[in-house]
């Protein structure tokens, strides 16, 4: 009689175990999807601040008009999203993802075109728009999705470095354009060093107003600290160079403006000055560095 009671007991235990292990497959299907939302919601550094055109920035409008969202599984990327000023829900994304670990990678900028995103380490800019690189931030990690929703808000960090160009003189009558063109910095990012990636020549023309005498370019440089080469021309309507100074080992940092000021036109680069200023995470400025050319 025990050892039936035994047997009886045992075939209840089985038939208890092969149900939980049906209700376990039953919960975790290969393949489940599952909502994940991610928001914009902090950047560690602000914007370039007062001192730059745009002002001081207070809100994820203020500091960018495109945000670009891409989702990878190992090489392949799964999904890919851009949104613009002005979408609704600007800054924030829910996608139905498959359980497992997934690569996220976001970039917060202004430039006329989306940011091509082929992989972590390759995110590159169109060279082929008026506004080729803009105040960049970008986000880069490691997400596992599980059998719940989740809810992540990202934190992203500055990428680029900013070299602003002051003239103190007048513009003659029959100059049109300005021409910077620097190389040594790189127009491709690599969001899991936060660092530039490949070795660019970089052009920017910006149209010449009376009232605006002030020019920003950015770059990603290839370390923390790092140099370019700088060319700046003052060009006629035909494209004609009126007026040309060089500028070499001009320092870059990422966060960092540095700034040259001086008589383009009456003058040549040894009256310019050289600055450097800093961005504390607080907004202030950290220092500012002159150097006498």
């Amino acid at each position: 009689m025990k050892q039936m009671k035994n047997l009886v007991m045992f075939g209840a235990l089985v038939i208890a175990m092969a149900s939980c292990q049906k209700e376990a497959v039953q919960l975790l299907p290969e393949g489940t999807k599952n909502k994940v939302t991610f928001k914009v919601s902090c950047f560690e550094q602000i914007p370039f601040g007062t001192e730059t055109k745009s002002g001081s920035a207070q809100t994820l409008e203020d500091l960018c008009t495109k945000l670009n969202f891409a989702i990878f599984d190992g090489e392949t990327k799964e999904e890919s999203i851009v949104q613009t000023i002005g979408d609704e829900g600007f800054g924030t994304v829910s996608l139905q993802l498959k359980q497992g670990v997934h690569q996220v990678v976001v970039i917060a900028h202004n430039g006329d075109a989306s940011a091509s995103i082929t992989s972590p380490d390759k995110v590159s800019f169109s060279n082929k728009t008026t506004t080729k690189m803009t105040d960049t931030f970008y986000y880069y990690g490691e997400i596992t999705v599980g059998k719940d929703a989740q809810i992540y808000d990202l934190n992203l960090e500055r990428a680029v470095a900013m070299i602003r160009f002051n003239i103190t003189d007048e513009f003659p009558e029959n100059v049109t354009q300005m021409k910077f063109y620097y190389s040594g910095g790189s127009s491709t990012l690599n969001t899991l060093t936060g660092l530039g990636c490949v070795n660019s020549k970089q052009t920017e023309i910006f149209a010449v107003t009376p009232s605006d005498k002030r020019f920003e370019m950015f770059t990603f440089p290839h370390t923390v600290n790092d140099t370019l080469s700088l060319k700046v021309s003052a060009l006629d309507s035909l494209d004609n160079v009126l007026k040309e100074h060089e500028f070499n080992e001009v320092p870059v940092t990422v966060n960092m403006i540095t700034s040259y000021s001086g008589e383009f036109f009456t003058g040549g680069t040894s009256s310019y000055t050289m600055s450097q200023i800093a961005i504390a995470a607080n907004g202030e400025w950290a220092g500012e560095k002159n150097i006498e050319y």
